[in-house]
């Protein structure tokens, strides 16, 4: 971008300190250090040392996104009023190494549960009612008496 009387190495210097200061942005690190964003492509190209620098820098940064988002996220928990959709939205993009997604997912055991979408007896109070229910349907259709509750 301009001349500079600084070295290649402390370029990449300085563009590593703004990487870290701005959070991992790359172009607002570009900007601080004067450096083209192309420049940067070609430090890491060239340059392993300086990448490998670059990645850590960049994980250190979500990582500390990602703590910032599960601090807003348990602050809402206590206060519901809190908007927390920003942190959601990072929390399933980026959490998903922790364990944080959008979808909940619903094991379904063969031959057991729910068959289809149907919800079960309606009369059924507790899920040991239905499964009661169930096995005193199939006893019946077998031709064995039906087993006796109390």
């Amino acid at each position: 971008m301009s001349n500079s009387p600084l070295s290649q190495g402390e370029k990449k210097s300085l563009f590593l300190l703004a990487l870290r200061h701005f959070g991992g942005n790359v172009t607002r690190a570009c900007e601080a250090a004067q450096v083209a964003r192309q420049t940067y492509y070609n430090w890491k190209e060239d340059d392993e040392d300086f990448e490998i620098r670059a990645k850590l820098i960049a994980l250190e940064c979500s990582e500390e996104l990602m703590d910032e988002a599960e601090d807003i996220v348990r602050f809402a928990l206590k206060d519901p009023r809190e908007g927390t959709t920003t942190a959601k939205w990072i929390l399933s993009k980026l959490g998903k190494a922790r364990g944080w997604s959008n979808k909940v997912q619903i094991e379904h055991l063969a031959g057991e549960g729910f068959k289809g979408n149907e919800w079960p007896d309606e009369d059924a109070k507790t899920v040991e009612d239905w499964e009661n229910e169930g096995s005193a349907e199939k006893s019946s259709a077998s031709g064995e008496p039906e087993a006796k509750t109390e």
